[in-house]
């Protein structure tokens, strides 16, 4: 709203779809976030680096600042397409925009499929991820180390 009023308003084409769409990107981002809570009892202080490096990792390859016509095509092909997450960048970005999809531009609805299981299934299974490894390590006597 703020960002709206100074600029003059922003593009926001079908608002209601983009809302869901960042409720499935947000759900999908909690599941990495287990993920590395695991990993971060695992690896201690040192995950802290793996952590900083995925932040940049999926900034650059999943295009958040800019369109994905801008990746080398080796690295659109070999890398964005297979992370989830530049699949919720694209939808969110093209159905706000009234635009077709860059990454799947026929179709639309597959994008919104794999956007869903990303929300869904992140989350499950990073959290199963994070119990097994925080089991191992109250079973070691690790846990409190860190």
């Amino acid at each position: 709203g703020l960002v709206s009023g100074v600029m003059g308003g922003l593009p926001a084409s079908n608002v209601g779809l983009g809302l869901l769409i960042l409720f499935f990107t947000v759900s999908g981002f909690l599941g990495l976030g287990f993920l590395f809570a695991g990993i971060t009892i695992r690896l201690k202080e040192t995950a802290q680096i793996l952590v900083s490096f995925f932040q940049f990792f999926f900034m650059i390859f999943s295009a958040q600042f800019f369109p994905f016509s801008v990746l080398p095509q080796p690295v659109l092909d070999y890398i964005s397409r297979w992370l989830p997450v530049s699949y919720a960048v694209d939808l969110f970005r093209t159905t706000l925009l009234g635009i077709p999809p860059e990454l799947m531009p026929g179709n639309y609805w597959l994008e919104f499929l794999i956007v869903a299981l990303f929300g869904i299934l992140s989350p499950v299974l990073g959290y199963f991820g994070y119990r097994a490894v925080e089991r191992k390590a109250r079973s070691a006597g690790t846990l409190g180390e860190y």
